[in-house]
């Protein structure tokens, strides 16, 4: 995978307020209020694991691997009767102009990981698998913005891979008010204008939406415009990991054929 990219522009110095939304609503990236940024995705990554996938959102870089159903290791979290989801997140310390290494227990990041394993507590088929734990392992290459949103998507592609039994793809994506306007994908600028962003996990054959998490207070007006906005961009998204998959899935047959 190659992760070679100008990166994030998160070390911007200027006296003046930056403009994030222009007169035209053309944001600061060039894309309109609705728009997505480009979103690029891999399966099979990590041949030592059950399962993987790389997820690229704009210049949010994403590694995640699956390890399981497996026996459980962690005896405290071990149920009788189903699964559990453990995830584990960590940052690369060049992922962010900031190029320092995060604390081992960094809230933000124990934050991501439980929105992670709740996220598919509520899709993956667990009652298949009593007394056992499937892993969930997110590397962050690189941080523009949209980490959970990328992190979910990626660990989608990762269970599927790995052909963990679940209800239906997960796809994620975030929106929120910047300047005023309601607006999709936010990149990293857009996130820390300290305007509320709402990231949104959605199961895309029914809508039905599985996690979403509130940064900010928000009028109800808003909040649904928004859900409704980043739900949308879960669709988008969807059309392209769908598309990864089949082209997986169609190697794959390919390659049997072959050796038939």
């Amino acid at each position: 995978v190659s992760t070679q990219s100008t990166g994030p522009t998160h070390q911007i110095n200027t006296t003046m307020p930056l403009e994030l939304l222009s007169e035209d609503l053309l944001r600061i990236d060039g894309r309109r209020p609705h728009e997505i940024r480009e979103i690029k995705c891999r399966l099979r990554w990590d041949e030592t694991s059950d399962g993987s996938a790389y997820v690229e959102q704009g210049n949010t870089k994403v590694l995640v691997s699956v390890r399981g159903p497996r026996e459980a290791t962690v005896r405290s979290r071990m149920h009788n009767d189903e699964a559990f989801v453990r995830c584990s997140v960590s940052v690369a310390p060049f992922a962010t102009g900031e190029r320092r290494r995060r604390a081992r227990h960094d809230r933000r990041l124990a934050e991501l990981a439980q929105l992670v394993e709740s996220t598919f507590a509520s899709t993956v088929h667990l009652g298949l698998y009593p007394r056992a734990q499937i892993d969930i392992n997110v590397q962050v290459l690189q941080a523009d913005g949209g980490i959970a949103a990328a992190a979910i998507n990626a660990a989608s592609l990762a269970l599927l891979d790995a052909g963990v039994p679940v209800d239906d793809m997960v796809c994620a994506c975030s929106a929120g008010i910047v300047e005023g306007e309601a607006i999709v994908d936010l990149n990293y600028l857009e996130e820390t204008s300290n305007s509320p962003v709402v990231p949104v996990a959605i199961h895309p054959s029914t809508g039905h939406v599985v996690s979403f998490v509130m940064h900010a207070r928000m009028p109800i007006d808003q909040f649904e415009k928004v859900v409704a906005l980043a739900s949308d961009g879960c669709q988008r998204i969807h059309e392209v990991m769908c598309d990864v998959v089949r082209r997986r899935g169609a190697a794959i047959l390919k390659k049997r054929g072959e050796t038939q």
